[in-house]
């Protein structure tokens, strides 16, 4: 009997024991008591779902919050455009004045070459002045001015209105009036007697008679 033990040795390395049912059982429940039980207070466990709460953000990419605070902000008010004094706003005109004549043309219902041609012989080949001598005013330039205000800054001795606007108090066509001590002559607009002869002649008879000629 002692060889077959011996034998049976020789085939395994380790020897196992098997347990019986009741011996296991009692191991298990030894096993239980032995093990201490882990109070955890209600403070730890609150400290555990803060950790977790603070730790899953940082898992997720958080987008920058846009503050509206700064559009519930009064806003300052940009000033209104306000039309510049016509003290600081300079006189347009073409030409030195030198000899206090004013054309004053109303460009703003017809302009053409024609129409400054004609306006262009009348000073250098009609009256015989240089463009020095005189001060051409467009009222497409002008329009912050009136034509009493031209005058009146210009200060010329004598003045042609061509084409005078509605706003203009005087409408007498081919007529001398006086403005402020000045010799004014009103004329109708330039394209009216660009083909119209006698039209033209009226114009130059008035002409004559302001400036004396």
């Amino acid at each position: 009997m002692t060889n077959e033990i011996e034998n049976i040795i020789d085939l395994f390395d380790e020897l196992y024991v098997f347990e019986t049912k009741d011996e296991l059982a009692a191991k298990e429940k030894s096993d239980v008591v032995a093990m201490p039980m882990e109070t955890v207070s209600i403070e730890q466990v609150d400290e555990k779902k803060s950790t977790v709460h603070e730790i899953e953000p940082s898992l997720n990419i958080q987008l920058p919050t846009i503050q509206n605070d700064s559009f519930d902000e009064t806003q300052p008010e940009l000033p209104s455009p306000q039309k510049e004094p016509l003290g600081q706003i300079s006189l347009n005109y073409s030409g030195a004045n030198k000899r206090l004549i004013a054309i004053i043309y109303n460009d703003i219902i017809n302009d053409s070459r024609e129409n400054v041609g004609m306006l262009s012989d009348l000073i250098t080949k009609g009256l015989k002045f240089s463009m020095d001598d005189v001060a051409v005013v467009r009222l497409s330039k002008n329009q912050n001015y009136s034509i009493e205000q031209i005058l009146e800054q210009l200060k010329p001795k004598r003045a042609i209105i061509f084409g005078a606007p509605e706003e203009f108090q005087h409408q007498l066509v081919h007529q001398i009036i006086e403005i402020n001590s000045n010799q004014v002559l009103v004329s109708d607009f330039v394209h009216l007697y660009l083909n119209n002869n006698e039209y033209k002649g009226q114009l130059w008879t008035s002409i004559k008679i302001l400036f004396a000629l």
